[in-house]
């Protein structure tokens, strides 16, 4: 099973020289200190590392380099074990880690190290990346916001792109399913109110948009071709009737977050999991916490941060 050994931040926001932390196996981790004292951004660094958007790729803010001196490197370099996927033209080498190095101006490196000579190699897959990848759970989130679409970044957003990228992969099942949403549409236009709405929003579009460069024209649709599965809804029932968020007590709320959370990371974030919750203690109600005291020891790597 892939899992981090250890972290090394340096140069990376209010860490200016090198922090290490090692992390024990098979057992969660707390980090505990004063308020601004750098918990947040050795999370930040571990997400930055190990969260689905690729270290190479990722555009740092000047507040991301210490005392906001673009001048200041960013390193940040991981011990890893465990990983399957394989270095090298020939397959010659594990993965004993990874590296990163930011400064302004230039490329942003990330490489993966070789354990058996501790050399840096440039190519880093997607499916090594994808071995071990982490979820930072905000506590605060409120579960009617990251069980709905206000954006890419929730949770509902994230599940429903996974699912669509592999019902994808089947054309057949793809024209099935665009079949079955032009039903659904023919059944709305039934509605003559919705009927007559949508001519005549078509006709006045196609008036005001005919003389553009590009041809450009409005039309409803039962499903978006970006995320067929964005058409689902995700609601709390009882005793077989749907309820409303607001009608759950906020222990409940935090409870079905963070089980749709630690479902998505296990069901879409590869083999490996970094489970990441920011002050616990602070934001979670008594029934969360106790939800989370059981399921803590089962995991495999768990980072809490506490003031």
């Amino acid at each position: 099973m892939p899992r981090l050994k250890q972290i090394t931040i340096e140069g990376f926001r209010s860490i200016s020289e090198q922090v290490v932390i090692n992390f024990p196996e098979n057992k969660p981790v707390v980090l505990i200190g004063e308020n601004n004292s750098g918990k947040s951004n050795i999370i930040r660094a571990i997400e930055l590392m190990f969260g689905e958007f690729h270290p190479k790729y990722k555009r740092l803010e000047d507040y991301d380099h210490y005392k906001r001196d673009t001048n200041n490197q960013v390193i940040i370099e991981a011990s890893v074990t465990g990983f399957t996927a394989r270095l090298g033209r020939s397959s010659e080498f594990s993965c004993g880690g990874f590296k990163f190095h930011a400064q302004k101006g230039k490329e942003n490196n990330f490489n993966a190290i070789q354990a058996e000579d501790g050399r840096e190699n440039l190519y880093v897959s997607t499916n090594l990346r994808e071995e071990l990848l982490c979820i930072v759970v905000n506590s605060e989130q409120n579960l009617n916001f990251q069980l709905s679409y206000s954006s890419k970044y929730t949770l509902l957003s994230k599940v429903t792109k996974a699912f669509h990228d592999k019902l994808t992969d089947d054309k057949e099942r793809v024209e099935k399913l665009k079949g079955f949403f032009e039903n659904i549409k023919t059944t709305f236009m039934e509605v003559e109110a919705f009927n007559i709405f949508s001519k005549n929003m078509s006709s006045i579009a196609n008036t005001v948009l005919s003389n553009m460069t590009h041809a450009l024209a409005f039309d409803f649709s039962a499903y978006d071709p970006s995320n067929y599965f964005k058409t689902l809804r995700v609601h709390p029932t009882e005793d077989g009737e749907t309820r409303a968020y607001e009608e759950l007590g906020t222990g409940q709320q935090q409870i079905l977050a963070l089980s749709f959370a630690h479902a998505y990371a296990k069901s879409f974030l590869g083999q490996g999991l970094l489970f990441i919750l920011d002050e616990p203690e602070a934001h979670l109600h008594p029934l969360a916490q106790k939800w989370l005291a059981k399921k803590c020891l089962k995991w495999r790597k768990m980072v809490c941060k506490s003031s």
